[in-house]
């Protein structure tokens, strides 16, 4: 007896909007999450919106029809980290637009639920507790005695903290210098969805690293989006004349 087919053909659920009512660039952002959630992407296809509840419908190549089934079930039972991912970050959406929704079989069962604005929430939280960054400096000023100062990661984030005048002046002379690791206390936001994020960060002290070579810094910085040293001739030599070497 041959094994049943894989689906081939999927619609998503919104209950609270319709094609009348979605902002095209919504349903875009809906769309980019579900392709990376069914993956296969070349071999997942739109195909329409149908009516009523706004419902994207979706066609599967056959030759990853399995493929596809098995990443929505590894999402639906957890088995999938990035699976898991994408499904908090879909749930997330629909929250905010208070909606509930769920992925289906074309004409056939729920395969994936995601309660949106059904969804328990946590209660907002905040800490202050002592910690440590590490990153470049990238700005210090201002004139009162709580200085701000600016730090950048190797990621590209940003951290915006401050600290007495003192150590103010000494991490003037760290500014686009290699990497340091700051200590201090600083205040974190746990919010609704359970994410944490730094909102302020006071400096008590801190600690060269490993020097960053001149190049490996101008390329780092030429990585963070926004960044002015793209447009810069000669990089190096104006790190150079920034850091009085």
């Amino acid at each position: 007896m041959d094994a049943p087919k894989a689906p081939t053909a999927y619609q998503f659920v919104m209950d609270q909007w319709t094609p009348a009512t979605i902002p095209m660039k919504r349903l875009a952002q809906y769309l980019d999450k579900l392709s990376l959630l069914l993956g296969s992407t070349e071999r997942v296809h739109f195909s329409k919106i149908t009516k009523g509840s706004a419902r994207p419908e979706f066609n599967v190549e056959e030759v990853v029809a399995f493929e596809v089934e098995e990443r929505i079930k590894a999402a639906h039972d957890g088995t999938s980290t990035d699976g898991m991912r994408l499904r908090k970050e879909i749930n997330r959406m629909l929250r905010e637009d208070n909606c509930v929704g769920f992925l289906r079989v074309h004409g056939g069962e729920r395969v994936l639920d995601f309660p949106g604005r059904k969804t328990p929430i946590s209660q907002e939280m905040l800490v202050h507790e002592a910690g440590e960054l590490e990153g470049t400096v990238i700005r210090v000023g201002g004139k009162d005695a709580s200085v701000p100062v600016q730090l950048v990661d190797a990621d590209g984030t940003y951290y915006r903290c401050q600290t007495n005048r003192e150590l103010a002046k000494q991490l003037a002379q760290q500014l686009f210098g290699g990497t340091i690791r700051v200590t201090g206390k600083g205040k974190w936001r746990r919010s609704e969805e359970g994410v944490w994020s730094l909102e302020d960060f006071t400096i008590n002290a801190y600690d060269k690293l490993a020097s960053d070579d001149l190049a490996g810094f101008v390329s780092d910085m030429r990585a963070v989006p926004g960044s002015a040293w793209n447009d810069m001739e000669n990089p190096q030599e104006e790190l150079k004349r920034i850091r009085g070497d």
